[in-house]
């Protein structure tokens, strides 16, 4: 596994580091998206979907689980914030999984599986103006989104 730090100031820049993201998705990734309430987790998302090309509204799925959008590939946007482990791994989200589009999870389960992107996001200092701190945690064999995001000037590391 390989990691990279970025330093987020707002939430244009977060929907800015989700469009560059979204340029080295494929089929079949899975992200997961770790963060305290209010942290940018959703509005990462919102940069994801646009950079693939779904041009709709973007909204948490707290109380619904599951978002479908539909751009260049299908974007499944789950929440699991209410949900337990064994919810987590029902045979009701194996085609977004396992499908041939881009699964994003907001409160993952703790299991890592071989191939998933880990988006960690952190509130500097409390203050919901303050600037997050992304940690992306990449496979090895996908180093190189790591790389396309540092070669982004307007990107803090």
């Amino acid at each position: 596994m390989k990691d990279l730090q970025v330093t987020v100031d707002s939430s244009n820049k977060m929907i800015a580091l989700g469009e560059i993201l979204s340029r080295e998705l494929r089929p079949g990734d899975r992200l997961l998206l770790r963060g305290d309430l209010g942290a940018g987790k959703t509005t990462l998302v919102k940069g994801i979907a646009r950079g693939l090309g779904f041009d709709g509204v973007v909204t948490s799925p707290t109380f619904t689980i599951m978002q479908v959008y539909l751009g260049t590939l299908p974007i499944y946007h789950l929440d699991f914030y209410r949900l337990d482990d064994r919810d987590q791994d029902g045979d009701e989200w194996e085609e977004s999984y396992y499908g041939d589009g881009v699964t994003l999870i907001e409160w993952p389960p703790e299991n890592v599986a071989p191939g998933d992107i880990v988006i960690e996001i952190e509130v500097v200092d409390l203050d919901y103006d303050s600037p997050r701190l992304v940690r992306l945690t990449v496979p090895a064999d996908r180093g190189h989104i790591l790389e396309v995001l540092k070669n982004h000037a307007d990107l803090e590391y």
